[in-house]
């Protein structure tokens, strides 16, 4: 009989269960840090492309272009996203997450409500949770970092509260900016 911590192993089943509890335990404690890892790759994989967008969009809206929006999606995800909209002249967003609520009813497919772990991260990433209007909502300052952080706002709210990840496609609507800039990574401010 083999012993460990003070107390013998008797069968091999009992063994295996304990690595098995060991194995899980260090897994479950670097769980944050490969999310951590996951989350700045999604975010740097789109960052570019959605703060270049937001730029133009903003250059649209400044010329009284309509449809000053940005839409970001997960591809077959109905109700997994976030928009925001340029509303005032010094390129300040009003941006909305979906909560489900104007989509499909209970039971029906598509049907998505938020669980509490997505409304407690849209809560830290800035938004009104009380979904009696609609969606969830938060205004987006100019000031508070320009594009690049209104950008970082919209690809973490897909990925902590929607489940975005770098092997999920997402869809970008926006009429100002049909497509990524050119130098998109140079026009983010």
């Amino acid at each position: 009989m083999r012993k460990t911590f003070g107390r013998p192993f008797a069968t091999a089943a009992a063994r295996a269960c304990f690595m098995g509890a060991l194995v899980l335990a260090c897994l479950l404690s670097i769980a944050p840090a490969l999310r951590a890892g996951e989350r700045e790759a999604f975010i740097g994989q789109h960052l570019c492309d959605v703060a270049g967008r937001l730029a133009s969009i903003e250059q649209g809206y400044r010329e009284g272009k309509p449809n000053p929006f940005l839409i970001l999606s997960i591809v077959e995800r109905g109700q997994s996203y976030v928009q925001c909209l340029f509303v005032d002249p010094q390129g300040g967003l009003f941006c909305e997450a979906s909560s489900g609520l104007l989509g499909p009813p209970e039971g029906a497919e598509g049907h998505m409500r938020l669980g509490a772990e997505a409304l407690a991260a849209l809560t830290v990433l800035g938004f009104e949770t009380d979904e009696a209007e609609g969606n969830y909502w938060r205004l987006v300052e100019r000031g508070e970092g320009g594009h690049r952080h209104a950008a970082e706002v919209m690809l973490d709210v897909l990925h902590r509260v929607y489940g975005a990840r770098t092997d999920l496609a997402i869809e970008i609507k926006a009429p100002l900016a049909p497509g990524p800039p050119a130098d998109a990574c140079r026009t983010i401010g």
